[in-house]
């Protein structure tokens, strides 16, 4: 599998950017790539190239790729 790293700088306080990144609501403004975000019963899932899935899942998956 392919994969691409973008860096980016922003301006911001470490606390204000994890808190914006952490609310699963503003996931399209950041990694627009997951595709669609939704949430049934305050859950939240994404629809990824591989199907759709939870974000708990979804974590599991990235965590596990990064090593």
């Amino acid at each position: 599998m392919n994969s691409l790293t973008i860096s980016v700088t922003i301006a911001r306080p470490l606390e204000e950017v994890y808190e914006f990144l952490s609310i699963p609501a503003n996931f399209s403004k950041w990694a627009a790539g997951l595709g669609e975000l939704q949430e049934r019963n305050h859950e939240w899932f994404v629809h990824t190239p591989h199907g759709r899935t939870d974000l708990a899942s979804l974590k599991k998956i990235l965590e596990s790729t990064s090593n």
